[in-house]
């Protein structure tokens, strides 16, 4: 009886650690939920590494408790039909710190939206799942991602195709949306003149 007392309370204690390390999405939180349209923002890295697409992740379980060491993996879509490419040594999977905390900042280009275009997935299980991808280095003006329009690099190109969604802060969401709040304005124009570096700033 002694025995099977002691077994139980092995698996009671085996499965409550196991309880801790699932993440709960209702519990978990990101600095992309209050946007209308919560986006992936690539911007490349060269000369030095923007913050505006840079976003965190809090990690928690069902009973509110963070969850350390936890292993957040950022799934981006529109990669296998060239609509979007990530610049090289990017870092798409993180581990939380004790506080349940993971921040990204993924460099790169192009632009895809639709069902899976950007999941984030901790321990396993998908806690958040948006519909758009977005960057400067983006040389079309739609509002759904073309092919093979991103270069690595931040171009004149990409300039007039942001001026032509831009249509002087009147325009409707678009590829170039980048502070996700479904309308091209002052945030858009702002984070744009912020990266540009004079045509100069790419990616390997």
């Amino acid at each position: 009886m002694k025995r099977l007392i002691f077994v139980l309370c092995l698996l009671g204690v085996a499965a409550s650690m196991a309880y801790a390390d699932v993440p709960d999405p209702s519990q978990c939180v990101t600095t992309l939920d209050t946007m209308a349209r919560p986006r992936l923002l690539l911007i490349p890295d060269v000369p030095s590494p923007e913050t505006y697409g840079q976003f965190t992740v809090t990690v928690k379980n069902a009973a509110g408790a963070f969850i350390n060491n936890c292993v957040v993996v950022i799934e981006i879509g529109g990669i296998s039909d060239n609509k979007v490419v990530v610049c090289a040594n990017q870092q798409t999977t993180r581990n939380t710190n004790a506080s349940g905390v993971v921040t990204f900042n993924i460099a790169g280009g192009g632009c895809y939206k639709g069902t899976g275009a950007f999941t984030i997935r901790a321990n396993g299980t998908p806690i958040r799942s948006f519909t758009s991808v977005e960057s400067p280095d983006y040389s079309a003006f739609d509002n759904a991602g073309i092919a093979g329009r991103w270069s690595k690099s931040i171009t004149a190109a990409d300039f007039s195709a942001f001026g032509q969604a831009w249509q002087n802060g009147t325009g409707p969401a678009s590829c170039h949306d980048y502070d996700g709040n479904n309308a091209m304005n002052a945030g858009d124009f702002s984070i744009f003149g912020g990266v540009w570096d004079s045509g100069v700033r790419n990616c390997p």
